[in-house]
C-alpha cells in the first residue's frame, strides 16, 4: 500500500479538505460566475464520500481513484455528480459519459 495514515492524520486531512472547499467557495463567489461555483459541489461530494468511507473504517479513500481505489457511489450520488458536470460543461460532456 502507498503509505498509511493514522486516524488523527486522516481527520486532519479531511478538515483541510473542508477548509479548502470553503475557501474556494468564497473566492469563486467573488469571481461572480455561478457556473464556477458548481465545482464546489463536486468537491463537497468527494469530501462527503471520503468522510463516509473513513467513518466506516475504510481508510483507502486517501488513495481513491488515483491508484485503483474507487469510492463507493450509489445511483443518487452519481446523478448528483452528473448534474453538476452538466451545469459546468453542458450536455455534450454527459452525452459522451
Amino acid at each position: 500500500m502507498l503509505g498509511e495514515y493514522t486516524t488523527e492524520e486522516r481527520a486532519e486531512m479531511l478538515a483541510r479538505m473542508r477548509n479548502a472547499s470553503h475557501l474556494f467557495y468564497r473566492m469563486a463567489a467573488v469571481a461572480g460566475c455561478h457556473t464556477f461555483l458548481e465545482f464546489c459541489g463536486l468537491m463537497n461530494e468527494f469530501i462527503r464520500r471520503c468522510e463516509l468511507a473513513d467513518a466506516a473504517g475504510d481508510a483507502s479513500w486517501v488513495h481513491a481513484n488515483g491508484h485503483d481505489v474507487n469510492l463507493p457511489l450509489d445511483a443518487g450520488q452519481i446523478a448528483y455528480i452528473r448534474e453538476k458536470l452538466g451545469c459546468i460543461y453542458g450536455d455534450a460532456v454527459l452525452a459522451r459519459a
